[in-house]
């Protein structure tokens, strides 16, 4: 897979020299949806390249994300209380505005899932 042509929205395909995606058939992601998500491109821990978002619930927000190690997409969730955290659109830095105690709970149970 090159990943300077990578589709950054099913994180399986290439995007060709007309912007398509040769896997999933649609144009290359280009912003972040929502702006709360992490930003396309982030690198998670020198291994994980985040593409764009699949799904966000109340306790969080799924992403599609190749695995530079294993050269291999997988899927990443992050745990994102909206009602307790939020992030300056563009950053990784979560910051929790919420009752801490409750955010170790949470975060406790989205381990234990």
């Amino acid at each position: 897979m090159d990943l300077k042509r990578i589709c950054l929205r099913c994180m399986n395909g290439e995007i060709g020299p007309n912007g398509i995606c040769s896997a999933c058939g649609k144009p290359q992601l280009h912003e972040q949806t929502p702006v709360c998500a992490l930003p396309l491109e982030t690198i998670l821990h020198g291994r994980y390249l985040i593409g764009g978002v699949l799904g966000q619930g109340g306790f969080g927000i799924t992403y599609a994300a190749y695995d530079l190690a294993e050269n291999r997409r997988v899927v990443i969730k992050e745990l994102f209380p909206g009602f307790m955290v939020h992030r300056t659109p563009g950053t990784k830095e979560v910051v929790v505005s919420g009752d801490p105690d409750l955010f170790l709970k949470s975060r406790n149970r989205f381990v234990e899932e």
